[in-house]
């Protein structure tokens, strides 16, 4: 977890607008032989989609 907002935006690129509500997660999956490997990542600007979300439900 990176939590200085000085390396969220530069090693992120997180915007400053969100500096207070953002997530990015990166995955990793190897198969079990190390022959094949996948990543996919998802990066959250702002808190408005969790709010939405929520009142989807």
């Amino acid at each position: 977890m990176i939590r200085d907002p000085k390396q969220q935006i530069e090693m992120m690129g997180v915007v400053e607008e969100h500096l207070s509500g953002h997530a990015c997660h990166l995955y990793h999956l190897t198969s079990p032989d190390q022959t094949v490997s996948f990543e996919f990542q998802h990066n959250v600007c702002g808190r408005s989609i969790y709010a939405e979300g929520t009142f989807r439900c």
